[in-house]
């Protein structure tokens, strides 16, 4: 009987620990035909002509991991506004670099290669 009941617990604790592991680990998040950008912002100042295009082929390279620490307070440099799968999605690159789906949200994407991202649109927006 207490075998069976340990094997129980140890089915249970394996199967949480997997999902944790599945839920958290880093991964590439967007599909670039998943996602369509409405507006980015680049030092607090609209960009109104952007290659759509390829923002999303850089968006699609975006390596985040699930968090459900608190960001605040945060600076952000570049700030992306578009749909992702038909829900709003927003991206916040700067001192902090990261994404929500909404402000009341407790669950956040810490964006990994925050940097790199960053470095790759603004050269896009610059050209």
């Amino acid at each position: 009987m207490k075998s069976i009941k340990l094997r129980r617990r140890v089915i249970v604790c394996g199967a949480i620990i997997i999902l944790l592991y599945c839920y958290f680990t880093p991964k590439y998040f967007f599909n670039p035909n998943d996602i369509s950008v409405h507006h980015i912002e680049f030092s607090g100042e609209t960009i109104h002509t952007f290659d759509e295009a390829k923002v999303k082929i850089i968006l699609s390279k975006i390596q985040g991991q699930r968090t459900f620490r608190n960001i605040d307070p945060y600076i952000g440099i570049i700030e992306i506004n578009c749909l992702w799968k038909n829900k709003p999605l927003h991206i916040v690159l700067g001192n902090t670099n990261f994404c929500y789906q909404s402000a009341s949200d407790i669950q956040y994407i810490v964006i990994l290669n925050g940097p790199e991202i960053m470095q790759e649109i603004m050269e896009t927006l610059i050209k």
